[in-house]
């Protein structure tokens, strides 16, 4: 335990992964106090590993909402949602109004999530188990 709290201390990093995203996000964070948005070209020579990672978050979203493995978790979407992340960039609405509070965002996600299912199962007809079933 010590000799991790040293570590901690000095800055030692146990996840490359997350540190790498940390790292995107900063950059996100300059590039937005720069640009005035989040909207990082797909051809941003400046910083393409931005660019990179600015697609990556959007498709690790779409994975996310549609209930396949992802990367992204809720705390990362709130994270980039907190600098006005834009998930869509063709004009149609994200599933998460930014407006609103962080916890409220939480929220309106779990239930747009979950309005999403069920209208993809919207064609799905579940018996009555009281009724007797016809053949």
């Amino acid at each position: 335990k010590e000799r991790t709290k040293y570590l901690e201390d000095i800055g030692f990093v146990w996840s490359s992964h997350e540190a790498a995203w940390r790292e995107r996000l900063l950059e996100l964070i300059e590039y937005k106090k720069q640009y005035g948005n989040c909207l990082v070209p797909s051809a941003f020579d400046l910083n393409i590993q931005l660019a990179t990672w600015v697609k990556c978050q959007r498709r690790q979203y779409k994975l996310f909402n549609a209930g396949r493995p992802s990367n992204i978790t809720i705390d990362r979407i709130l994270e980039l949602e907190k600098h006005d992340f834009q998930w869509e960039l063709r004009g149609s609405k994200s599933n998460v109004n930014i407006d609103l509070p962080v916890n409220e965002q939480k929220y309106s996600f779990i239930f747009e999530s979950s309005t999403e299912f069920s209208e993809e199962i919207s064609n799905v007809t579940i018996n009555n188990p009281t009724k007797k079933l016809q053949d």
